[in-house]
């Protein structure tokens, strides 16, 4: 289960570093920076959650359907997760 659960752990630390490196930056000019920073953190996360449960579930649907062997239903949802990712991940960075 550790083998698995490294890379989702390293990437969560990953982007509790950034937040908090953007904080520091930001923190040493101004008042007004440091509200800038904390306003683009918390949308940037926000966006972040929801394209991550939209992964997650696209995955489990995935692994359910490969662990029964329907191959024709296994055709059309990944190409259905892959552009709710897509879909996703152009809503946050724009």
């Amino acid at each position: 289960m550790i083998r698995l659960a490294w890379p989702v752990l390293v990437a969560q630390l990953a982007v509790i570093a950034s937040g908090v490196l953007d904080t520091v930056m930001g923190g040493r000019y101004s008042a007004v920076d440091l509200a800038a920073v904390g306003i683009g953190q918390a949308s940037i996360s926000a966006s972040s959650i929801g394209l991550m449960g939209v992964i997650t579930g696209a995955l489990a649907i995935a692994a359910q359907l490969f662990g029964e062997a329907a191959r024709e239903d296994r055709r059309g949802n990944a190409p259905d997760g892959l552009a709710r990712a897509r879909a996703g991940a152009l809503e946050s960075c724009c």
